[in-house]
């Protein structure tokens, strides 16, 4: 009988869904001993040796009209996979996160390639989100930096890419379909809930009173 105990860790994601050597090498050690054996990990031991979530380099293009509305992306990933092989890795560097890269927005033509390496790190495994918070990630922040290059503000450059409820069904090109959602409704709701309108009043305010307030950073080219 194996019993594995792992109290108070969160939901059934993340680091103790897998298989481990050690939960092995306890089979094989009651055996080779004739008597049970418990092993238990420390939480040092647990962040050193057990699977991380990601590890990715993305160079990443997209090109947009004279409307700033989304013509394609183009995404080269090398993606780490830690030492060895766990169990999700490939499929979380290719798959998952590849099928996320249209986000909330039309995007008409989508390339990703990926290269998957192997390296001296602790194994990468589906891990709270499994690939698609890198995708997402990786989009927003393509948005940001077109909108500053374009001149246009960075929600008006979202309100012009997003997928409609008209849209609905949407199916976009890494073949996946979408049964319903109002990107630009929840767009609203947010700045309507964070004080879009008066954030400039805020931050000269800040400024008078000698605080920094944060803006964010652009660059010609960022790499993810």
């Amino acid at each position: 009988m194996v019993r594995v105990i792992t109290p108070d860790v969160g939901g059934a994601f993340g680091m103790k869904l897998f298989l481990y050597p050690e939960q092995v090498l306890v089979l094989w050690a009651a055996r080779r001993l004739k008597r049970p054996v418990r092993w238990t990990s420390d939480r040092s031991e647990a962040f050193l040796a057990d699977n991380h979530g990601r590890d990715h380099v993305s160079d990443a293009e997209m090109a947009f009209d004279e409307n700033a509305r989304i013509l394609g992306l183009r995404v080269k990933t090398t993606a780490n996979l830690g030492a060895y092989l766990s169990n999700f890795s490939p499929y979380v560097v290719s798959i998952a996160g590849s099928s996320m890269l249209v986000g909330v927005y039309r995007t008409p033509a989508v390339a990703h390639e990926v290269r998957a390496v192997f390296t001296n790190t602790a194994p990468i495994d589906a891990y709270r989100g499994a690939g698609r918070p890198e995708a997402n990630y990786l989009v927003e922040r393509l948005l940001d930096i077109a909108a500053s290059d374009l001149g246009i503000g960075r929600d008006e450059i979202r309100r012009r890419n997003f997928i409609s409820a008209d849209d609905m069904p949407y199916r976009t090109p890494l073949d996946q379909t979408y049964d319903s959602g109002e990107f630009e409704r929840n767009m609203m709701d947010a700045q309507s809930r964070i004080g879009w309108e008066d954030r400039e009043d805020r931050r000269r305010e800040a400024t008078e009173r000698g605080r920094l307030y944060a803006r964010l950073l652009q660059a010609d080219v960022v790499r993810i």
